[in-house]
């Protein structure tokens, strides 16, 4: 698959030179590999399962069965199921809580602050939508980084 990296907050600096956190480069390279192992012939594979429902397809692709979703018309859905199944493979947690609080972790949309995934020291974030929601998601990675108000995992 091609994409094109994006750093943000010199995180690409703090991957280069992880002397002090060796575990960092480690993590960063998993992501990558997750990247990277994703052809076309999953993502075309993915993309059947999805529309067509896992019982109704030979080459299953997602770790969970899927039901058929007659209306899709993008690759973003697909992507992310695969993404994240790779992901938990490699021991990343899904849907990581940003905030201890209750408050902050319950309930759905935009009562749910959570990453997408998390792993030791990085968390991140995946958006494969329109720009409308890149403030959104560039914020969730800062405020669970940075210290505030609220207890954090």
């Amino acid at each position: 698959m091609n994409y094109e990296l994006k750093y943000h907050r010199e995180a690409q600096a703090f991957i280069n030179d992880s002397s002090e956190h060796p575990k960092i480069r480690e993590d960063y390279n998993e992501i990558i590999s997750t990247l990277d192992s994703i052809s076309e012939e999953d993502l075309i594979n993915g993309f059947n399962e999805r529309k067509y429902g896992s019982a109704n397809v030979n080459n299953k692709i997602f770790n969970e069965p899927k039901s058929q979703r007659v209306d899709i018309k993008s690759l973003s859905e697909p992507i992310n199921f695969i993404f994240k199944d790779r992901m938990i493979d490699k021991g990343w947690t899904p849907e990581s809580p940003i905030f201890y609080d209750k408050e902050y972790g319950q309930g759905q949309g935009s009562k749910k602050w959570r990453l997408d995934f998390a792993k030791n020291d990085i968390s991140i974030e995946v958006a494969i939508n329109n720009t409308g929601a890149v403030a959104h998601n560039i914020i969730k990675p800062v405020l669970a980084s940075q210290p505030n108000h609220v207890t954090k995992r």
